[in-house]
């Protein structure tokens, strides 16, 4: 793969051979957490990450070597935000990634019957499933239930054994010699 920037990672981690990564890969190479990549992202312009589809957070090789950069400056060099910010401006601008174009095609099928069958099949048995689920929670429910009054009156039998005992020792005191 080609590689406008390089990747220079800490500890001499090596960026896995692909174009894009989540955040927790990100933050797991640069060995920082997540949210310090999220606060980064806010702090410095040059790091532009995508969303994808689904609206997750996707960094490019060019951010991921920026972000590496922007770490090496403020844990290896020392610099403050503000003037790695400086540092940074003044070194090149990463290449802006070709824009990418979707195009949303719909595949069409001869019906099937087999496939048919088969989904229903399966759904029956995730029904099937789904039901027997159902009745082990409501089971355990039930035999929550059954212990809770159990443990109620076994307080109940333990709260008046308390009681007796309390009032003997009372009793006892009202007669001991002072």
């Amino acid at each position: 793969m080609a590689q406008e920037m390089p990747i220079v990672l800490p500890e001499g981690r090596k960026a896995p051979d692909k174009h894009f990564f989540r955040i927790g890969e990100v933050a797991d190479m640069l060995g920082v957490e997540p949210h310090v990549v999220r606060f980064w992202q806010q702090q410095f312009a040059q790091v532009r990450p995508e969303r994808s589809s689904t609206g997750r957070l996707l960094f490019g090789r060019p951010a991921l070597a920026r972000l590496a950069r922007i770490r090496t400056l403020l844990y290896d060099e020392g610099f403050t935000i503000a003037g790695a910010k400086k540092a940074l401006s003044h070194e090149a601008a990463p290449p802006k990634p070709p824009e990418v174009v979707y195009v949303e095609t719909k595949v069409t099928q001869p019906h099937d019957d087999t496939v048919e069958i088969a989904l229903r099949a399966e759904l029956d048995h995730l029904g099937r499933g789904l039901r027997s689920l159902e009745a082990r929670l409501a089971a355990a429910e039930a035999s929550e239930a059954a212990v809770r009054q159990q443990l109620a009156g076994a307080e109940a039998m333990l709260d008046a054994e308390l009681r007796a005992a309390l009032g003997e020792v009372e009793a006892m005191l009202t007669v001991w010699p002072s």
